[in-house]
């Protein structure tokens, strides 16, 4: 009953968000503006067509068909008529998208072209389109758009006058491309284009003369004054080119500096901190790359089929060198980037790897594997649902434009580049926007909302690049970003990654069904065929009854290390906790003192210890010391010395004979080796002296004003001699132990303090030292005990700076009234 409480409602789910996705699909999302009428393969055949009828041969050119689009138009369209209509009129008449198919005469190679925005493809260096091309453009319906022949200019045709140019362009209009009627006349209307006027350019090529004729031209859906241009060499076509002529504002788009720069640095402070991560993890043992080789190597492959698949194969030799260093590169980033978020992830949350180990052990068919899968497939449903709403709404209510790359449809394997590329790349997602950035936030902020709130715009401001305007993209990669953290907060590493999965291949996917082309169905359905066996299996497994598997010896060896870690980490927090409990809540209110104390505990407990212990009416003990060692032994030792000192208090007045006592108790209870410092002193108001006995601990600091001298003259250093507490059974601590008395008068001062005072250390590693120590109490002795205290800390602390405190600080400040 339990199971299907998760398999009804997710199979649900994910049966009807997979249905509205797809009925949303075509007004809603950017690639629902694709409709592909005829293939690569009919389009290469009508090029070649073509060219055969225009003299133009192919015999030693390499061909190179791909699906294109011009970004400037479809911004414009996504702005001024709202992504909905934009998607419609891609779709039956304005050539957003179109069939470039290139003949090249030299070998095509990875290092010398690349393409700009629009999809012209350009040699590396120079910017210029290679002189040897042959090149066809079409719809997505198959009219001719475009076509570019290079011819020399020292190539020799026949040279028409102007009335036979025009007529041979005219004629190469109505015969090849969709304007057939508007070539026929010079002013003319016929729907979708009206034609205007018709002008000329021409160029003396030694003897060839050379013509260019402009049509203006409009489309009816749009206020842009488009112009249709052909050229000639002679009397041969040499281009027909469509200028849309888009406003400036959508052509090459910039982002805006300070989102290109906080993006930058926002990569770079997670590589650096990784870095950082990496080194300290591995040297500690908490670093494991069992997982990561497989995912690195898992995505290398996918990576390189996916290249494989998009690649050029007439690239010939060349196509090994991003063939290798693409995987080798992408492989390894995702190798080193899981490394170091995994031992970060299980650090903070163990259990949620479970199901994640267990599928990477081979325990396909656990029930918690298959629960993970159902429940991340049905979450990453539910995340692409949520996001078309949100593209809905916003196309609705302001102006939003998007723009996601189409270069999947050009692969030869395209539903395995869909997946392949929701693999690898939503491992990085996982690795970098979960695990890593949730485990970072957490370790410094109490707050579960605030982390993933966090978390999320993070996510969002690394991800808006495909969206206009900035703030919208913000807010709507944020609001997913939060989904997927939270899909991790609740469920598990499996479910999160699953759901990032789900979103990506599905929101790409659903194309194949929208493109109007047969020859794209069996890509659709590959990938939902994918999710079927998917969510099958996982029904499979929750069916199934579960082996007995210890869950802990599943985990990798490293996560052990970060466990041994942690327990050693919870000892010595529960060593702190002891530690400042049987410290004094509050200072003593006794007449003819004012006191101030504080213990400032270092990350590791030293068992630093001090008292106030209330003798009779006028005298008070004051205690400070230092058990040695850490953690929790530490902890219990002082612990014991505060029982010991405060049964012997009250048995005599004399702090000597006090510590000699406890020196004999704590030696007969303690193994050997351990000891405590301490300085003991017991404040007689009626008598108005001090007496002090010292063990082993630091001096006390005394300022005593004088008459006729400065305040600032100097301070005095109390250090009778005296052993440490457990050193040795009590003859030598007897012999050695001085007690001395010291008067006192109103506006004396007395500083008692542990060794983190002077052995606190900067970064430059020199100590803060008894002198300085001095120094500050002598500069601040005129004012309050309370204000001393202060005083001291705040000058200790500027002086160390940002490094860290290795031992706890504990003072007491009694100053006379």
């Amino acid at each position: 009953m339990d199971k299907l409480k998760v398999v009804l409602p997710s199979l649900v789910l994910i049966v009807a968000g997979v249905y509205a996705a797809y009925q949303l699909y075509p007004s809603v999302h950017p690639l629902g503006g694709i409709k592909l009428s005829v293939t690569p393969k009919e389009t290469k055949a009508k090029a070649e067509s073509i060219g055969a009828e225009l003299s133009a041969t192919f015999e030693g050119y390499w061909d190179d068909p791909k699906l294109s689009r011009s970004s400037t138009l479809l911004r414009q369209l996504q702005h001024e008529v709202g992504l909905q209509r934009a998607n419609e009129l891609t779709r039956n008449a304005l050539p957003v998208y179109y069939w470039d198919v290139r003949w090249r005469k030299q070998q095509p190679s990875f290092f010398t072209t690349t393409q700009n925005e629009d999809g012209e493809e350009v040699q590396a260096g120079n910017n210029q389109v290679n002189n040897s091309d042959v090149r066809f453009r079409f719809d997505t319906r198959g009219n001719l758009i475009g076509y570019r022949r290079a011819i020399s200019d020292t190539t020799q045709y026949p040279n028409p006058n102007k009335e036979e140019a025009l007529g041979i362009a005219r004629a190469f209009l109505e015969r090849y491309t969709m304007f057939r009627e508007q070539a026929s006349a010079d002013t003319t209307s016929s729907g979708l284009m009206v034609i205007s006027f018709a002008e000329e350019q021409f160029t003396l090529r030694g003897k060839r003369v050379d013509f260019e004729f402009t049509w203006a031209t409009k489309y009816p859906e749009m206020p842009n004054d488009v112009k249709l241009k052909v050229a000639l060499a002679g009397n041969v076509i040499s281009r027909l080119t469509i200028d849309h002529n888009s406003p400036k504002e959508y052509e090459n788009e910039e982002r805006q500096a300070i989102y290109v720069i906080a993006v930058f640095l926002f990569y770079v402070a997670c590589i650096v901190t990784m870095i950082v991560l990496t080194f300290r993890r591995w040297r500690s043992g908490e670093l494991g790359f069992r997982t990561a080789w497989v995912l690195g190597i898992f995505g290398a492959v996918l990576v390189g089929i996916e290249m494989y698949g998009t690649l050029s194969l007439e690239m010939g030799w060349t196509i090994i060198f991003p063939l290798l260093l693409g995987p080798l590169f992408l492989g390894g980033g995702l190798l080193f980037a899981w490394a170091v978020s995994e031992s970060m992830g299980r650090e903070m949350w163990k259990s949620k790897f479970v199901s994640f180990d267990l599928l990477l052990n081979g325990y396909v068919l656990h029930s918690r594997v298959g629960t993970s899968l159902l429940q991340g497939i049905a979450a990453g449903v539910l995340i692409l649902l949520v996001w078309l709403g949100i593209i809905r709404g916003a196309d609705a209510t302001t102006t939003v434009a998007l723009s996601i790359e189409t270069g999947y449809l050009n692969s030869l394997f395209p539903a395995l580049e869909v997946l392949s590329t929701a693999f690898y790349g939503n491992f990085y997602q996982l690795a970098l926007f979960v695990l890593f950035m949730l485990a970072f936030l957490s370790r410094r902020m109490r707050s579960t909302a605030l982390v993933l709130v966090i978390a999320a715009l993070l996510y969002g401001l690394a991800h808006t690049e495909k969206y206009h305007p900035f703030w919208a993209g913000i807010v709507i990669a944020s609001v997913i970003g939060f989904l997927f953290v939270y899909a991790f907060h609740r469920y598990d590493t499996l479910t999160s990654l699953f759901s990032l999965i789900t979103f990506s291949a599905l929101g790409t996917g659903l194309s194949f069904f929208n493109v109007g082309n047969a020859s794209y169905l069996f890509s659709g359905y590959t990938v939902l065929g994918f999710f079927a066996v998917l969510v099958v299996g996982s029904g499979i497994a929750l069916a199934t009854k579960d082996p007995v598997v210890d869950f802990q010896e599943l985990a990798p060896s490293f996560a052990r290390y970060i466990t041994e870690r942690q327990r050693l980490q919870q000892e010595l927090e529960v060593a702190r906790k002891v530690q400042m409990t049987f410290l004094p809540k509050k200072e003593p209110d006794f007449p003819g003192l004012s006191i101030a104390s504080r213990c400032a505990p270092a990350l590791e407990v030293g068992g630093d210890y001090y008292d106030f212990i209330h003798l009779d009416g006028h005298k008070l003990g004051i205690a400070i010391g230092d058990v040695s060692g850490k953690g929790t032994q530490a902890a219990f030792y002082m612990t014991l010395t505060k029982g010991f000192l405060r049964a012997l208090a009250r048995s005599s007045d004399s702090p000597a004979k006090v510590l000699t006592e406890a020196n004999k108790l704590f030696y007969d209870n303690v193994e050997r080796g351990a000891f405590i410092s301490m300085v003991y002193g017991i404040f007689d108001s009626k008598q108005r002296v001090l007496k002090l006995a010292r063990a082993g601990h630091n001096p006390v600091i005394m300022r005593k004003p004088r008459k006729g001298e400065p305040l600032a003259d100097k301070v005095e250093v109390i250090h009778p001699t005296g052993l440490a507490l457990g050193l040795e059974p009590g003859e030598a601590f007897a012999r050695t132990i001085q007690e001395v008395q010291i008067p006192y008068q109103p506006g004396d001062l007395f500083v008692f303090y542990t060794d983190g005072f002077p052995e606190a250390m900067n970064k430059k590693q020199e100590e803060f030292g008894e002198d300085r120590l001095c120094e500050v109490v002598m500069q601040y002795s005129s004012l309050s005990a309370g204000e001393v205290m202060d005083s001291v800390f705040k000058e200790m602390k500027a002086f160390v700076g940002k490094a860290k405190q290795h031992d706890d600080m504990t003072i007491v400040v009694v100053k006379t009234t």
